[in-house]
């Protein structure tokens, strides 16, 4: 078979070919490598904003990194005095950014007007910057909320809207049955996914106005909860309050209003927990002292065991079955040692049991710094009940000291006065005609001893003690030469 012969070429040849060829793709290579940043500064952008970038309408194109910085920086101050309209009905709030933990982040908004014609290789550069010159590139702002910042905005809000729903009851004064009333709070992960979408949306031009997302509560009584009920009070019993620590009284309002009018049937159990609820800022409680481990600190939701308390005492009163309580780490003012309940949702409860063959309403009231509990119902004719607390023991507070050096020898500061400790026994006692009738132990309460923490100087230095000279062997006494000394002797 014949075909057709292909020259070929020396070499030699095909050496300075490769050789031209090379050479004319290196400023390519060059250009799309280590060359390219250089390229993109020196001949595309020459270290400005790629041309016809822009933010939120305002034209950054042309300028310096130090000059957009400078208009961004100024744009988050203005952004800063803008406000949020937020409306529930006839009530309208208008919210600052910083109020809703919102801002326009400068620094990163600059890096994404930069990136414009920066990004990629040299073509999606020079297809970027084209873009731009034509029609214009409008960079997003970056948008920071604080989440806290923005629960926490929400929640002060909330306030001025939530109404707790009125569980019908009977009206002691007139023997009318008062109906309940619906109440309303404000659905704050729903608000808070709402503020987000809206103030993001709103730095592009979109509105920043919108409506609270609202849901109504209805009243967990009604009048036909009420239909058998009795009209004899039972079990009633007040403690007091200092009107004048807001938060702490406005605690105990929140509280007593969550209990009041609740209805138990025979054989119920009543939960303080799971009808209070948690007691925090979300659910409208406030900061006000409140006992943790012996100790009164801040926090939010203090006073709601003084109303669990109260309720104890009109418990034990009204000859109720008690399924669950604890006393506190410390004795408290208002109410005896041995007759308080301690709560803390997700912890400790109280809990009672209705042990009556009838139902009883819940029934609780706050006026005049005075707060009063008791029950509605039936009370069948019988001895009447008292609370006794006696077998009282005081349990004393250690001291604890550490030495200081920076103390002067024998000073003494003491940092947490020591609080000395209780045992007392409680019982419920059943009496007729001024005869005991029957006795139930009801609790044997420990509250612990705190101890007394200070710090003390070092001790002073011990005076110089004189030394004296070796007697002389005229002098030597007769016992010289013994092993026993006399300061040896005196030490046994």
């Amino acid at each position: 078979m014949f075909g057709i012969a292909h020259p070929r070429l020396p070499s030699r040849t095909m050496a300075i070919v490769l050789f031209v060829f090379l050479i004319a793709l290196a400023p390519l290579g060059y250009v799309a490598g280590p060359g390219l940043g250089w390229v993109t500064e020196g001949l595309l952008l020459k270290g400005r904003v790629a041309p016809g970038a822009s933010v939120m309408g305002q034209p950054l194109g042309g300028l310096s990194r130090d000059e957009a910085e400078g208009v961004l920086l100024k744009m988050a101050r203005d952004f800063r005095q803008r406000r949020v309209e937020l409306r529930y009905g006839a009530k309208v709030f208008q919210v600052r950014m910083p109020d809703l933990g919102v801002s326009l982040d400068a620094e990163a908004t600059l890096e994404r007007v930069w990136a414009v014609g920066r990004g990629g290789g040299l073509v999606p550069r020079l297809l970027a910057g084209a873009r731009a010159r034509r029609g214009g590139a409008v960079v997003d702002p970056e948008i920071g909320i604080e989440p806290a910042v923005l629960h926490n905005g929400l929640i002060e809000l909330s306030r001025q809207v939530d109404l707790q729903p009125v569980n019908a009851a009977l009206d002691q004064e007139t023997g009318l049955i008062r109906p309940g009333k619906p109440g309303r709070r404000v659905v704050l992960e729903a608000a808070e996914r709402m503020v987000r979408e809206m103030v993001t949306k709103g730095a592009l031009g979109g509105s920043l106005q919108a409506e609270l997302p609202v849901e109504g509560l209805a009243p967990r009584v009604s009048i036909n909860d009420l239909a058998d009920l009795d009209r004899q009070v039972i079990g009633r019993f007040t403690t007091h309050f200092d009107r004048g620590v807001v938060g702490r009284s406005h605690n105990v309002a929140r509280a007593a209003a969550a209990i009041d009018g609740e209805v138990l049937h025979p054989g119920d159990t009543f939960s303080f927990n799971e009808t209070v609820g948690p007691t925090n800022a979300e659910r409208g409680y406030e900061e006000a002292p409140e006992l943790f481990k012996g100790k009164f600190i801040t926090g939010v939701g203090g006073g709601a065991c003084q109303v669990s308390s109260t309720l104890y005492n009109s418990v034990l009163l009204a000859g109720l079955q008690v399924v669950e309580r604890y006393n506190h780490s410390r004795v408290l003012a208002y109410v005896a040692a041995g007759r308080d309940a301690t709560v803390n949702y997700g912890g400790a409860d109280f809990r009672f049991k209705n042990s009556t063959a009838y139902p009883l309403q819940l029934r609780a009231t706050v006026a005049d710094g005075a707060l009063t509990t008791w029950f509605i119902g039936h009370r069948d004719p019988g001895p009447d009940v008292i609370v006794q607390t006696f077998d009282h023991e005081e349990i004393k507070p250690e001291v604890q000291e550490t030495v200081d050096e920076s103390l002067a020898p024998g000073q003494r500061y003491v940092e947490e006065e020591g609080v000395a400790g209780l045992k007392v026994t409680v019982a419920r006692v059943w009496v007729a005609d001024g005869v005991e009738v029957r006795r139930e132990i009801v609790s044997r309460d420990v509250y612990p001893a705190f101890p007394e923490v200070a710090k003390v100087g070092p001790k002073p230095p011990e005076p110089p003690t004189e030394t004296n000279a070796p007697p002389s062997p005229a002098s030597k006494p007769e016992n010289a030469g013994k092993e026993t000394s006399e300061t040896e002797e005196n030490g046994r």
